[in-house]
């Protein structure tokens, strides 16, 4: 079996798995869940520096890593992958995984966002073209969910990552209906959903179609005087 370098288009990554041939869309792991997502962070395995969730990708147990003790603060670009994009184990599994700060610390009041509090969220998908006829663009409609964890109050969104953006033709229509894509997304959930600047600790999955990614926990909190 040959591995071929990556193919990829954009903010995307294509997978195409051919009789003795891999072209993998990954480099270190892309990221991506299973429809039911595995036990909540605190019943997660650690390994090192990073968490690793067990999973059923196609009847093989799989362990996709989630670094929560990466630097979150470097996160800068919205559609990029960095440190802390979670990795995932297979070549052929489809769904969603994120990564969320174990903790976020803000100062002042009002919107957390506005407060300094950056609560980001870095996930990665991937699925097959056809999947819900979006050719391949998932990203716009994962809906990104925190739900506080003491008042169950529920925050929800979806990142539109280009505004007002116009339809165009699709380059990649003469793709294989199969062929896999994988996309990768850093919103800041403060910003997105309009999380408050106030203490709580927010319970954080994203979900699409059928598939729900991981579930993790994060607290928030306002900055202790020194």
């Amino acid at each position: 079996m040959r591995l071929l370098p990556p193919v990829r288009s954009g903010r995307r990554m294509l997978l195409a798995v051919l009789p003795l041939v891999l072209v993998s869309a990954c480099s270190g792991g892309c990221g991506g869940a299973e429809r039911r997502a595995p036990a909540g962070a605190g019943e997660q395995a650690r390994a090192g520096a990073g968490e690793r969730p067990e999973s059923e990708g196609r009847g093989e147990p799989m362990a996709h890593v989630i670094n929560r003790k990466c630097d979150f603060s470097k996160v800068t670009a919205q559609l990029e992958s960095n440190e802390c994009t979670p990795q995932i184990d297979g070549f052929d599994f489809e769904g969603l995984l994120i990564n969320t700060p174990e903790e976020v610390v803000f100062e002042g009041a009002g919107n957390l966002s506005r407060a300094g509090g950056r609560f980001v969220l870095c996930g990665a998908c991937r699925f097959k073209q056809s999947f819900m006829n979006l050719r391949g663009h998932f990203v716009d409609q994962i809906l990104f969910v925190a739900v506080n964890a003491r008042t169950h109050e529920a925050y929800s969104g979806k990142l539109e990552t280009v505004p007002n953006a116009i339809p165009s033709p699709d380059p990649d229509d003469g793709l294989d209906p199969d062929m896999l894509i994988g996309e990768v997304f850093n919103p800041d959930l403060g910003e997105l959903l309009g999380l408050p600047a106030e203490e709580a600790e927010y319970i954080v999955y994203a979900t699409i179609g059928p598939y729900r990614s991981n579930t993790l926990t994060t607290r928030v909190r306002p900055r202790k005087a020194p």
